[in-house]
């Protein structure tokens, strides 16, 4: 995989005051770590970071201050709610002989059959946890859906990375083709209408016995009328 070059400086401060103005001036404050040595504060140049992360390569050789070049991730970011920008970044150090576990972008290839004859697609996971060696994890993980017809999914479990374990649960479903949810709607619309018309049909029945028990009581009530008994003086 190819690499990229990340320029940053070493920082000093740690006030919120001089954070915030970094920002404002295009400066990310970030931190890099790795075995054995301390964690460095860092000033982290915003446009080179995001050409970076848009290149899709997932090592990147970092220079602190213009010193040699070391190979590092991108472990973690710090993503504002509102303006949707980065805020802070992790830099983690790796050594091309260690194993590291890293999150991998899913990439989906072509349309799937099913959502040309009406279905949905819902991607369900962006990402996969991968570890192994660095020069093994791909850049991007492509996976082919043009086959999924609707109500077919594809799992963790059926991806393979030669040299490479996927940490992700195994059962996770990663894309699913469905039916739609108004054809959906539609079905159950149409089933509660039958089951409205059978309900109508018997009330109508019901009212029509209890009409005729009731003109049956009322042709009775002469009858009963003439058996009163008379009373004897």
């Amino acid at each position: 995989m190819a690499n990229d070059v990340l320029n940053v400086q070493t920082r000093i401060t740690e006030r919120k005051s001089d954070l915030s103005t970094a920002r404002r001036n295009g400066i990310i404050p970030g931190i890099y770590y790795t075995v054995g040595k301390e964690p460095i504060s860092l000033n982290v140049n915003e446009r080179e970071l995001m050409a970076i992360i848009a290149s899709g390569n997932v090592i990147i050789d970092m220079k602190v201050d213009d010193t040699d070049s070391q190979k590092i991730i991108i472990k973690d970011m710090q993503i504002h709610p509102v303006t949707d920008k980065i805020v802070h970044v992790d830099l983690m150090g790796i050594r091309m002989d260690k194993e590291i576990e890293i999150s991998i972008p899913i990439h989906f290839e072509g349309v799937p059959e099913g959502v040309k004859l009406g279905g949905l697609q819902q991607s369900i996971l962006r990402e996969l946890l991968l570890k192994g060696l660095p020069a093994d994890i791909p850049e991007v993980i492509n996976l082919e859906i043009e086959q999924l017809d609707i109500g077919d999914s594809i799992h963790v479990h059926e991806i393979n990375i030669p040299k490479v374990t996927i940490v992700t649960e195994a059962e996770l479903a990663i894309v699913s083709v469905v039916t739609p949810k108004i054809v959906e709607e539609e079905v159950v619309e149409e089933e509660l209408e039958g089951v409205e018309g059978e309900e109508g049909e018997e009330a109508v029945e019901g009212e029509g016995e209890g009409e005729g028990k009731e003109g049956e009581g009322e042709a009775k009530a002469p009858e009963d009328a003439g058996d009163t008994p008379s009373h004897k003086k």
